[in-house]
């Protein structure tokens, strides 16, 4: 059984959904529309390529060794800085 909520812990609720709130809104500011598509883009191809979010590091290792004929270093770069970044901001919401 759930111990009853106490005004406390309802408060500290309350500043935890403040704070990702805020959060959420300092990351948004800290990319651009473009970056953001990019990370959006980057995700939508581990999800076709069969990965699941979150994911384990070797799931990512195998996403990235398959992909790695297909595409250049940066853009493997890119993608894992979305994946990752997807994986920050989770944390948040």
């Amino acid at each position: 059984m759930d111990p009853k909520p106490t005004v406390k812990s309802t408060l500290r609720n309350a500043e935890k959904t403040v704070l990702a709130d805020t959060a959420n809104r300092y990351i948004h500011m800290a990319t651009t529309d473009n970056t953001r598509r990019t990370y959006r883009a980057a995700i939508r191809s581990f999800e076709r390529w069969g990965g699941r979010l979150p994911t384990q590091p070797a799931t990512l290792a195998a996403y990235l060794s398959d992909q790695a004929d297909a595409l250049n270093p940066r853009t493997l770069d890119v993608y894992l800085t979305a994946l990752g970044r997807w994986h920050q901001t989770q944390v948040w919401a």
